[in-house]
């Protein structure tokens, strides 16, 4: 295992050691609260308990299978820094020159890591930002950035910025963003920065939902109505393909 994927590994597993989180405003004289963005990732429950057509090549499995996938993909890197960000409401925080700061560590086996945590106040959002510091018997390094962003007050609206393993690196391998106006209206995004898997797209404006995925040649879509129950399936140089409202094979009109 080369030392970019150890280190990696060793900071998902202390990640995964720490747990819970909260959310809240500020006062002028308490730092910002942990933000809980447990509400800032999508949920495709059309696609969940429904019956489905048995057939390999049934348009609406085809659909339901990428779906599922990229759900499971958006929350794994959207939930990165879930566990860095509760650690620090069992740390005091810091204050100078506008910036709260909270700093802990944990350490077994030799290996040990630890991270700084900022947030600068603006009249609407809290700016983050993550510094790592890690030392095992293979690898060490310091003040290394593993993530920064934004989140606005209500938690609603917000970015992730994540970077390589490099020091001084201005530029993220990952963005996910996410905007919430309502409970029938949201948008969420991961970009990533290497150009053969370009990005994850999911709009809901209910009763629509449109998730786009971009790589270098292709550009899949997949909609659903979930009033109706009917949608498509469609893929950059393929034959759309449509499912009715009892999740059938069926010829799509108009296309």
């Amino acid at each position: 295992m080369n030392n970019y994927k150890r280190s990696f590994l060793i900071i998902l597993s202390v990640a995964f050691i720490f747990a819970g989180a909260c959310g809240g405003n500020s006062t002028e004289d308490m730092p910002p609260s942990i933000p809980d963005l447990s509400q800032a990732r999508p949920s495709f429950e059309f696609f969940k308990g429904k019956v489905i057509g048995s057939a390999p090549d049934d348009n609406y499995q085809l659909a339901r299978s990428l779906t599922v996938a990229m759900e499971a993909v958006i929350t794994g890197f959207s939930s990165l820094p879930d566990g860095f960000l509760s650690s620090a409401e069992n740390e005091n925080a810091s204050f100078n020159n506008g910036v709260w700061t909270w700093e802990y560590s944990a350490s077994g086996g030799g290996e040990s890591i630890s991270i700084r945590l900022t947030a600068e106040e603006t009249n609407s959002q809290v700016n983050w930002a993550m510094y790592l510091s890690l030392s095992t018997p293979e690898i060490s390094f310091e003040n290394y950035k593993f993530l920064d962003g934004n989140v606005k007050d209500d938690g609603n609206e917000g970015e992730w910025n994540f970077y390589p393993f490099q020091q001084e690196s201005t530029n993220p391998v990952m963005t996910y963003d996410w905007d919430i106006a309502s409970e029938t209206e949201a948008t969420f995004t991961i970009t990533f920065s290497d150009a053969s898997f370009s990005s994850i797209e999911y709009a809901k404006n209910s009763p629509d939902n449109t998730l786009t995925i971009t790589d270098a040649n292709h550009t899949t879509v997949i909609y659903w109505n979930e009033t109706t129950g009917e949608g498509y399936y469609d893929v950059t140089g393929g034959n759309r393909v449509c499912w009715d409202s009892n999740s059938q094979n069926v010829a799509c009109i108009g296309v």
